[in-house]
């Protein structure tokens, strides 16, 4: 299970979605960024909507490269109606979620994404992780009770 967490508080997280790895076409990179070791941090691309693709690199003010699939439409007026949402290791976007800009959690996500918001990989812990409190140490995510 993968789950968002949004840094709430010295050393506590909330869990703000959860995605079922077996919903995803391919985990490979998602998965190797978080084998390496390095953080994987969440960023708000909506700005930057045509570009924030998969293998894209974020060099500070835009994002290089990456591979255009069938995820990103380049229809322009499609493009005005989302919001979306990277996933960065080593300033390589691994994993995206795009969202209607008129969704009721826009405003929750645009909020956790301007903090400090990562994306983990757990097997252990509730299977309802969202809208929990949680301490976060790198390698075991603890239920705040």
């Amino acid at each position: 299970m993968y789950v968002i967490l949004t840094k709430n508080g010295d050393n506590t997280w909330d869990a703000i979605d959860q995605i079922d790895p077996y919903s995803l076409a391919d985990t490979s990179v998602v998965d190797a960024a978080l084998d390496s070791g390095l953080p994987v941090v969440g960023m708000n691309a909506s700005l930057h909507k045509n570009s924030a693709i998969r293998g894209a690199v974020w060099n500070g003010s835009s994002f290089v490269g990456g591979s255009i699939n069938t995820e990103i439409p380049v229809d322009e007026e499609y493009l005005n109606l989302i919001k979306r949402y990277v996933f960065l290791s080593d300033n390589k976007v691994v994993f995206s979620i795009t969202v209607q800009a008129d969704s009721a959690n826009i405003e929750m996500l645009d909020a956790a994404f301007d903090g400090e918001t990562i994306l983990i990989k757990t097997e252990t812990g509730p299977v309802n992780k969202v809208g929990k409190t949680f301490t976060w140490d790198g390698t075991e995510l603890t239920l705040v009770e």
